[in-house]
């Protein structure tokens, strides 16, 4: 059976989601303490450790009476540019993969965003809500799309 191969501390709150990059080269992780951590595999276990040292990407707050930073769902796109994390804030963030850059927020959603997936061509990302709504986003940061900022063209599902 298998083993964990390492562990190490990531959070200094609950963490309540996790995707491995394309090609397994890094790891993001969200938290309730409003942080992205993304932190590298492959070259770690080149070097004999189980994990590279983690880098952070704080969740701005939002300044409303409900929900805040805390991450309930990430998901890297299959090409591996993008990064998308669904939060307590109500929104869908995306962010660019390799430096954690935030790119874009979406909003569309009434309550927190617990699931986020991206299309296998990379054209369209879900994400779903505790407002028991799905909404379907399409164009995100193709080869041909320009500059980010906040969006709510999701089409309702």
């Amino acid at each position: 059976p298998g083993r964990a191969i390492g562990c190490a501390p990531l959070h200094s709150e609950p963490l309540l989601c996790v995707d491995a990059g394309p090609r397994a080269k890094a790891a993001v992780t969200g938290a309730a303490d409003c942080h992205l951590c993304v932190v590298p595999l492959q070259a770690a276990a080149a070097a004999g450790a189980a994990f590279g040292e983690p880098s952070r990407a704080p969740i701005p707050p939002t300044n409303e009476g409900s929900g805040s930073g805390g991450i309930a769902a990430v998901r890297v796109r299959p090409d591996g540019k993008i990064a998308a994390s669904g939060g307590w804030d109500r929104r869908v963030r995306l962010w660019q993969w390799r430096r954690m850059k935030p790119l874009a927020i979406l909003r569309h959603h009434t309550a927190t965003v617990n699931a986020v997936d991206f299309s296998a061509c990379s054209s369209w990302l879900a994400s779903g809500s505790a407002d028991q709504t799905v909404a379907l986003w399409e164009e995100l940061y193709s080869a041909a799309s320009g500059a980010g900022g906040e969006r709510t063209n999701a089409q309702r599902g």
